[in-house]
């Protein structure tokens, strides 16, 4: 990468043992049409979070 002044105001800072959250929601109306593609991530989402976390994961 070709240094520019830009690059002169910048300072490069390592992460050490950085902790990444992310928390994740996920919706759906019973009562509305749901595609087979969404049917399936949904069923891929719950079962991921059901693997990771017994009892975390609603009923869908």
């Amino acid at each position: 990468m070709k240094p520019t002044r830009r690059h002169d105001l910048t300072s490069w800072v390592p992460i050490v043992d950085p902790v990444c959250l992310l928390t994740l929601g996920i919706a759906w109306n019973e009562a509305r049409y749901l595609s087979l593609a969404a049917q399936a991530f949904r069923h891929q989402a719950v079962s991921s979070f059901e693997e990771a976390v017994p009892g975390a994961a609603a009923d869908s």
